[in-house]
Parts: structure tokens; C-alpha cells; sequence
């Protein structure tokens, strides 16, 4: 498939080269890009059998760029409606891959290279379904760094534009307790089954945290108490805390 698929790029590009002017010069066009999109479909679905958006993005850079090309010189094209929808899902992969990137970021603890990637999402791919994602991570990157207004903020915009997000529960409130665990659980905790050194997360985000700390409510205090209910059968426990 890969092979196949680099010889009908060089075999399309050659074309262009020699046939300019030809009346089905847009087809070549639309093969070249087509093939870089079926490199990157080859490559990374038959022999890696893993998510896309976890590789190297240089192909589908490269074919987001062909299919552009295409597009541009040739709007009217019979190929252009399927362009454009490859376009979309490229896209789509495009914004993913940052969102990976970004995890990646937060599991080391590298909160303001997260920030700034789930940032470049909001800023160049909202219209992709990773918007909602990269505003949460960039919700929990600032709560990281202590920069609470800042989380805040990006909580307003998630809680505005997506109020049915999956991390909200039926109070409306974002619950980063899971996403945070799996993440930043170190070996004491997986090999303790969660008793020892559990990582440190926020109480349910809601707008209102920041309206109850100015009424002198401690939002911390009372996620303590509320760690502390929900240690169950095992409280009784010494090293338990």
C-alpha cells in the first residue's frame, strides 16, 4: 500500500511537471495529495494498528498542503467537494495530535508547554470536536500552575460553549479527578492498588469555587474533608492519609 501509493505521488507529480496545462491536470493534483493521505492511512492503521494522531504528523501536514494546493488552483473541480472532506478529517487528526502532545506534556509535569498546546488548538483548530478537550486540559494546566483565575476563565468558556462536555457532572461542575489519577499516579500508588501517594487533585471546578472563596469558603479544605470520606474501609489504616 505504501509503496503503491509513493509511486502514484511521484507518477502525479511528474505528470504536472510535463502537462501543466493539461484539462486533466486537476486530477493529478488531487492524486497527489490523495496519495500522501493513503501513505499516512497505510503507515500508521495497518502496521502500527494505533491512533493516527499519535504519530509523526510530516504526512498529513504534507497532504493537508497538497489537498490546499489542489483547492486553490482548481476550486471548480469534480474532485474538490472530496478534497475538502479529507480536509476536514485531516484536520480533525491535525488537532488530536496536539491534544496527544499535550498529555504527554502534563504527565511530566511540563504544565506551560501544556498550556500552550491545548492554547494552539482553541486558538487554530476550533472548529475541530478537540476544542472541548483542549479547553479542559487547559483548565487543568492552570490549576497546576496555581494560575486559578486563568482556569477560571478557560472554565467559563467550556462550561459556555459545551455544557454537555463528558467531565461535567449533573451538577455542572468539571470533575478532573479521574483524568488527573490515571495520569500522574506514580509506582507507590499503582503498586499499593491507590492506598500510598495518591496525586494531588482539585475539588469538583465549578465558577462557583471562586465566589465561595471570596465569601471566605476554603475550596482545598473542602476537598480534603471530602478525600478523607471517601477512604471507606480503609481508613482505619495507619499509613492510610
Amino acid at each position: 500500500m505504501t509503496a503503491d501509493s509513493a509511486g502514484a505521488r511521484a507518477g502525479a507529480d511528474r505528470f504536472i511537471r510535463l502537462h501543466p496545462s493539461h484539462p486533466n491536470v486537476d486530477y493529478a493534483y488531487y492524486l497527489k495529495a490523495l496519495a500522501a493521505y493513503r501513505i499516512e492511512e497505510g503507515v500508521f492503521n495497518d502496521l502500527f494498528n494505533a491512533d493516527p494522531a499519535a504519530r509523526d504528523m510530516g504526512p498529513v501536514n504534507e497532504s493537508y498542503t497538497e489537498f490546499a494546493i489542489m483547492l486553490n488552483t482548481f476550486p471548480d473541480s469534480q474532485y474538490a467537494p472530496d478534497a475538502r472532506q479529507r480536509m476536514l478529517y485531516l484536520r480533525e487528526l491535525l488537532a488530536r495530535h496536539e491534544l496527544v502532545v499535550a498529555d504527554y506534556y502534563l504527565r511530566k509535569s511540563g504544565y506551560v508547554a501544556a498550556a500552550n498546546r491545548a492554547r494552539f488548538v482553541i486558538e487554530n483548530y476550533a472548529d475541530t470536536h478537540a476544542r472541548p478537550d483542549a479547553l479542559a486540559m487547559l483548565v487543568e494546566a492552570n490549576w497546576k500552575l496555581g494560575l486559578k483565575e486563568e482556569a477560571d476563565r478557560a472554565l467559563r468558556v467550556l462550561a459556555l460553549n459545551h455544557p454537555d462536555y463528558r467531565d461535567f457532572d449533573s451538577q455542572g461542575r468539571l470533575v478532573l479527578e479521574e483524568r488527573i489519577r490515571n495520569r500522574d499516579r506514580s509506582w507507590a500508588n499503582i503498586m499499593t492498588l491507590g492506598l500510598l501517594d495518591r496525586p494531588e487533585v482539585p475539588a469538583p471546578l465549578t465558577i462557583e469555587n471562586k465566589d465561595a472563596a471570596a465569601a471566605g469558603a476554603d475550596p482545598a479544605a473542602e476537598a480534603k474533608e471530602a478525600q478523607e470520606e471517601k477512604k471507606g474501609r480503609f481508613s482505619w489504616l495507619p499509613f492510610v492519609d
